[in-house]
């Protein structure tokens, strides 16, 4: 996977839809994922979709990318998380419909 060594785990979904998970040999973590995705900001268009994982950080025993790159067509996204929590108390109006 761009030079680095990773194993590859294919993951075939209820659906039929295949992802394909490239994992870093040492630690376990996800390097990066090859799915499919849809595109409905112009006409709905199935493409493939690779994500890039990256600034692992521990949150309560769970070790969680801070940083997903997405390549979808000819967008490139990027997402930075600030914050984890993990179980948080929520109450149930939060999920109510508006």
């Amino acid at each position: 996977m761009n030079g680095q060594e990773t194993l590859r785990l294919e993951l075939t979904r209820s659906n039929g839809w295949v992802e394909t998970w490239h994992l870093d040999p040492r630690t376990w973590l996800e390097v990066a994922v090859d799915s499919k995705v849809f595109d409905y900001s112009q006409l709905p268009q199935e493409m493939q979709e690779r994500a890039y994982f990256s600034d692992f950080r521990t949150v309560d025993g769970l070790v969680i990318p801070h940083r997903i790159e997405r390549e979808y067509g000819a967008r490139h996204t990027v997402t930075r998380v600030e914050k984890i929590r993990v179980n948080p108390e929520v109450e149930d109006g939060v999920f109510a419909m508006p």
